[in-house]
């Protein structure tokens, strides 16, 4: 070759290995330069270059938390601390962990434990950074051991539920629901009374993550149960009602006592009849188990009589030939019903109303029933009849003489009750409402009573006539 390099490097530059080949490796920015050198006659010439440093220091950084949990079951990882500019670029990888794009380049969403990796690339300079970030899972639920469940019976009425199986620790939390806890529910150990399902809830504080388990508590089957029908409603035609009790159950092993009024240590049977409105017990007992139950009923009466009235006692009169019976004091409403019947008397029109029109004596006799209760009432009414006239007679014939030229007319009235009189006829020259009055012609006059009380009347006829022997003139 006739020609010779060689490099050379001031202004911090650095020429790391071939500085006698056209391709020198430098590893620091400054000026370099070239002498090239014609070795057959030694003509050189030289060039100079300035090499500038353009390369970042590039950060990666993975930001978030580190562990999956019930409370976190999807962790957001972002590149956040890591170099950030318009040349720089994220990439994401994981060999073994699940995870999705989030809201940009710079942020993924785990899912799963798993190594996470993030690689920092600028375009520009082509320098990288990796980082990684190690996401482990803590979702495991905690241990939830209810315990062994029992038997309620007539001896053991309450008993406890034990979880002491369960995780223990200040970092788990616990909770037992169920019908009938009698303690404080976030204990391990409860006290319950009564059958049912019981759940014990188990919670890790630190990680969210929660397990139940159950146990049943059960009630033996040997408990007896009380029963009594629905009594009838003592009343006017229940004098007495039965109290059963042959529903209670088991009825094959179980022993009968009532209490209440008219009941005692005697009353032993399944059934009792009873008289008196009130409450009444029944107690059974089972004699294998011990065990007992009690019920009670209220006996109602209902006795209310209704009212019947019939009215006063009253009269058929010339004036008043029928009458209505029946006071205003009878009862009415729903399941009332009446019933008039009479001896010797007649009843005009309908006999089931509380008010009956009668037109002859008699006596009436008034049923009003409570068909609700059977109860009823009687009342009874006289009714008379008073239909007699006076008695009246005006008198003889009277003649007209030559002796006078008036005569005389007495009449007679007799009656039970004050009486009124008149006398109709010509030529009376008296007043005409008494009994005795003058008259001074020949005729008939009529004399008539009406009874003032029943209104009756009678009329009776006198004669007056001229004697044959008379002068007319």
């Amino acid at each position: 070759m006739d020609f010779s390099f060689i490099w050379t490097a001031s202004a911090g530059g650095n020429i790391a290995a071939n500085d006698h080949t056209l391709t020198p490796l430098i590893n620091a920015a400054g000026n370099y330069e070239l002498v090239i050198t014609n070795t057959i006659n030694g003509c050189r010439d030289s060039a100079l270059i300035s090499i500038a440093d353009t390369t970042n220091v590039i950060v990666a950084n993975i930001t978030g938390q580190d562990t999956i949990t019930c409370d976190a079951p999807i962790l957001t990882l972002t590149a956040m601390g890591s170099t950030a500019g318009p040349d720089i670029q994220y990439d994401w990888f994981s060999p073994d962990g699940i995870f999705v794009q989030g809201s940009g380049p710079d942020e993924i969403l785990a899912s799963t434990g798993g190594l996470f990796r993030l690689i920092v690339t600028d375009n520009f300079t082509e320098c990288t950074d990796t980082t990684y970030l190690i996401v482990v899972n803590n979702d495991t639920p905690p241990n939830a051991e209810a315990g062994q469940g029992f038997m309620l019976d007539c001896e053991t009425v309450q008993g406890s539920l034990d979880g002491s199986l369960s995780d223990q620790g200040t970092e788990f939390e616990y909770s037992w629901t169920g019908p009938c806890i009698l303690s404080a529910p976030d204990a391990l150990q409860i006290t319950v009374n009564c059958p049912g399902l019981y759940q014990l809830e188990v919670r890790d504080l630190q990680t969210g993550c929660v397990a139940t388990d159950t146990v049943r508590v059960t009630q033996s089957s040997m408990q007896p149960n009380a029963v009594i029908g629905t009594p009838m409603v003592l009343n006017c035609v229940n004098q007495t009602v039965l109290l059963d009790g042959a529903a209670s159950s088991p009825a094959d092993s179980i022993t009968y006592q009532w209490l209440g009024t008219g009941l005692g240590s005697a009353d032993t049977t399944h059934s009792v009849v009873v008289s008196a409105p009130g409450l009444y017990t029944l107690i059974v007992n089972n004699p294998y188990t011990q065990c007992a139950d009690t019920t009670t009923v209220t006996v109602v009466q209902n006795r209310i009589f209704p009212t019947a009235d019939a009215g006063p006692d009253t009269t058929v009169t010339c004036l008043r030939t029928s009458v209505v019976l029946g006071g205003p004091g009878t009862s009415s409403g729903p399941g009332i019903v009446y019933e008039w019947i009479t001896g010797g008397g007649s009843i005009t029109g309908p006999a089931d109303v509380p008010n009956i029109d009668v037109d002859t004596s008699g006596v009436y006799v008034l049923f009003v029933t409570d068909t609700l209760n059977g109860c009823a009432d009687t009342a009874l009414i006289s009714v008379s009849l008073d239909q007699a006239p006076p008695f009246v007679n005006a008198g003889p014939m009277v003649v007209i003489d030559c002796a006078s030229d008036a005569v005389t007319l007495n009449g007679m009235v007799n009656s039970a009750h004050p009486t009124a009189v008149s006398w109709t006829g010509n030529c009376i020259l008296t007043p005409s409402d008494q009994l005795s009055i003058q008259v001074d012609c020949a005729g008939d006059f009529i004399l008539t009573a009406v009874d003032s009380v029943n209104g009756c009347v009678r009329s009776d006829t006198a004669n007056v006539a001229f004697s044959p022997f008379a002068l007319f003139a």
